[in-house]
């Protein structure tokens, strides 16, 4: 069962998502020699046989990461791989093998992005290959993907990332009133004199090499945010507010709509 998540923990859930799809449309691809994309979608899409990939984290405290794939296609993605054919003669160890490996590269692209992002040293062990994952799910929360091949094969995926990881990630507010009560008052004085470059990020966009080099006078880059939403307000690399842009004098500047609390700040910003 879903739980309603606090903007900090939904945050979290948010960036593992976005670093499952592009590390298992990255692994996919680079396995196939052709495209592959993946995309979130609601409701997921109903699979009868599903085989999991779960890895153990290390330390402990933090869970595992763990997908699902629904086994028929993910088996011909296996075979495709290793044989150029969906029907392949490549026995199921073999493809389970293949597939595995995309598991541990789609995980440590997650660790890899997590660990930086949280300052966190967490790493990954063994993957498991499974025909369900255990009763430990059920605290769990599930994103729903398709992969998409270029010939638009597609693989139904779910992503589960347990409550222990996220709650290991993003401290709890008694956590970080703790925290923040223990740093000597003088101390943070000091620091607040301190300069920070703030910037302001109106959206976001990925584009292949070839579309990059394409670039010309004229052209026009689409980004990942529509013209009524508000934009980011950036303090060393950390999203602390948002706004709209208005003009100040004959520069622009940025009204504040929406302030992130003194605690995911704080947080933000010792991790920036």
């Amino acid at each position: 069962m879903q739980t309603s998540l606090s903007p900090a923990h939904q945050e979290c859930i948010t960036l593992i998502e976005d670093l499952f799809k592009k590390g298992i449309a990255e692994s996919v691809s680079g396995l196939l020699g052709e495209t592959a994309e993946a995309e979130i979608i609601t409701p997921p899409v109903s699979a009868a046989k599903a085989v999991w990939f779960r890895s153990e984290l290390r330390p402990s405290s933090y869970g595992y990461v763990a997908f699902g794939a629904a086994e028929e296609p993910w088996l011909k993605v296996g075979s495709r791989i290793l044989t150029g054919r969906e029907n392949g003669s490549a026995d199921r160890e073999t493809v389970l093998s293949t597939l595995r490996e995309i598991g541990a590269q789609v995980t440590g692209t997650i660790l890899s992005a997590v660990n930086h992002a949280y300052g966190k040293q967490i790493e990954m062990q063994d993957v498991s290959v499974l025909e369900s994952i255990d009763n430990r799910s059920r605290d769990s929360h599930k994103s729903h993907f398709r992969l998409i091949l270029s010939d638009g094969f597609t693989v139904p995926v779910t992503l589960a990332v347990p409550q222990a990881l996220t709650q290991a990630l993003v401290p709890s507010l008694p956590q970080l009133a703790t925290a923040l009560g223990s740093i000597d008052s003088k101390k943070l004085e000091l620091l607040l004199d301190v300069e920070m470059p703030v910037s302001i990020s109106i959206g976001r966009a990925h584009m292949p090499l070839k579309d990059v080099i394409k670039l010309t006078t004229g052209s026009v880059v689409e980004l990942n945010r529509t013209a009524s939403e508000l934009v980011d307000i950036v303090v060393n690399n950390c999203v602390v507010a948002r706004g709209d842009v208005v003009v100040v004098d004959g520069n622009f500047g940025v009204r504040i709509r929406e302030v992130l609390s003194k605690e995911d700040r704080m947080r933000r910003l010792g991790h920036g």
